[in-house]
């Protein structure tokens, strides 16, 4: 390992029978650290930044904003592990957030009430049989 550039340098040999990597090629690997663990993750488009702060707005039962500071880990894709701040059932805002001020009062569009709204309207949207003469 580098200590002034923090990479590891390795070569690696596999099959390559579709010719899709020639000579000179690079490649960015993630190498396993340790056994896996489970976190808390958040979209990473929901943490916002204060001078060096991180943070997320989350909506309490009541359907009031507030703002909550968290400590991130490591991105996971379009997600960001969050090390401190946040519990499992704390609800984050992901959408609108242009607009949001901690205590707005908002509705929460949850996935499970948009599921249960569609349901419903494919209930009601159902042709009616008529009777035939």
């Amino acid at each position: 390992m580098n200590p002034q550039t923090g990479t590891i340098r390795l070569r690696a040999v596999f099959d390559n029978d579709d010719r899709a990597l020639v000579p000179g090629m690079f490649a960015n690997a993630r190498v396993m650290a340790g056994p896996p663990e489970q976190t808390l993750v958040v979209p990473d488009v929901a943490v916002g930044s204060d001078q060096g702060y991180k943070y997320v707005y989350v909506v309490n039962a009541d359907g009031v904003v507030r703002k909550q500071d968290i400590t991130i880990g490591r991105a996971h894709g379009a997600l960001r592990a969050v090390v401190k701040g946040l519990t499992a059932e704390d609800r984050v805002i992901v959408n609108g957030l242009v607009m949001l001020r901690p205590g707005a009062r908002v509705v929460v569009d949850s996935p499970e009430s948009k599921a249960q709204g569609e349901k419903a309207v494919a209930q009601t949207d159902k042709p009616q049989a008529k009777p035939q003469p």
